[in-house]
């Protein structure tokens, strides 16, 4: 079976590559994009106003006149709506005595890697939760996600959010048609590194504990600082379906999930050329990869934007999100 390609889309990997050509960041970017389906799936870019991205969508549309020939006609006129996205800062720091690494030998340098890419892969999750369940209201230095934005947050907005029905042990899924005029990621304008930095620091004198003489003292530590500055533009609603209220046992996920993603996928026409996606968490993607096993409308097929072999349902790809189950808590009801 093929790879999965995540070099060859406008994503944060590919803006990593032109913003760091020295290759600084093509691992903390490929770790990401491995575990991150965001990453690898949404174009990233430079927010059109330094840490902020302002623009308009439009509410509705001008219309045409049907005239007599020679008759006149008046201007029309659309609704535009006028929106702002910020950006959050993240930080991560790697540390460790520098004893320890040299304990490890030859093997120091794999092993400070390995250590390193457990606070990539962890920075990752906290992007992707916070995509979805930030909320600026509890904490101003984050940002909205999607369950905390309308009309995802409504559940009378039957356009964009589409009820399971379930009242206990509840998830949602994300149904996404990324694009540039859809919903994209966004990096500071001008940011080195498309908003990622990864800093070595010189070996740093601290304070420890000194096990002999039962007080402190002090030792070299070795030290890495992380930083991702992001945010998510939806400059098209219509792009972005919520499907809510999902009861998480195995025996309520049944036909009507998939009944309920397809409405969600067929209810507007809009351009898609980079593919729609549904991302979920581990359990409704196993309950989907049940059904494609029982041949219930769900499929193994090549036939998507990356040319391999995913599961997909019609042309919607399949995305399992473990970060959506990071802490392990439900959703409330959406009513």
């Amino acid at each position: 079976m093929a790879e999965l390609e995540y070099g060859n889309r406008d994503n944060l990997f590919n803006m990593a590559k032109a913003h760091a050509p020295d290759g600084t960041l093509l691992d903390m970017t490929q770790n990401l994009a491995e575990k991150n389906d965001f990453i690898r799936d949404m174009p990233s870019l430079p927010a059109n106003g330094g840490r902020t991205h302002h623009g308009v969508r439009w509410s509705s549309l001008p219309s045409g006149t049907i005239i007599s020939i020679g008759g006149g006609w008046t201007a029309s006129f659309g609704d535009l709506q006028p929106f702002t996205a910020n950006t959050c800062i993240m930080k991560s720091r790697y540390q460790a005595p520098v004893d320890a690494l040299k304990s490890e030998g030859e093997k120091a340098g794999d092993y400070r890697r390995e250590q390193e890419g457990a606070h990539v892969e962890g920075m990752g999750q906290s992007h992707a939760m916070t995509l979805i369940y930030g909320n600026a209201a509890t904490a101003p230095e984050k940002i909205n996600g999607l369950t905390n934005t309308a009309p995802w947050n409504d559940i009378t907005e039957t356009d964009y959010v589409y009820d399971m029905s379930g009242s206990s042990n509840l998830r949602s899924a994300w149904l996404v048609a990324p694009g540039k005029s859809n919903c994209h990621l966004i990096h500071p304008k001008g940011a080195p590194g498309a908003g990622l930095s990864r800093e070595p620091k010189p070996d740093q004198l601290v304070t420890a504990s000194d096990t002999d003489a039962g007080a402190t003292g002090e030792r070299w530590d070795v030290m890495t600082e992380f930083e991702w500055i992001f945010g998510m533009v939806v400059r098209d609603q219509k792009s972005v379906k919520r499907i809510c209220n999902i009861d998480y046992s195995l025996s309520a996920m049944s036909t009507n999930l998939i009944r309920k993603i397809l409405q969600a996928r067929h209810r507007h026409n809009i351009s898609a050329p980079n593919g729609w996606f549904l991302y979920c968490d581990p359990l409704i993607y196993t309950q989907l990869v049940i059904m494609a096993g029982d041949k219930l409308n769900v499929n193994y097929t090549a036939a998507n934007p990356y040319r391999t072999e995913l599961y997909m349902i019609g042309d919607i790809v399949i995305r399992r999100m473990d970060a959506l189950d990071d802490d392990g808590t439900y959703e409330l009801q959406l009513s």
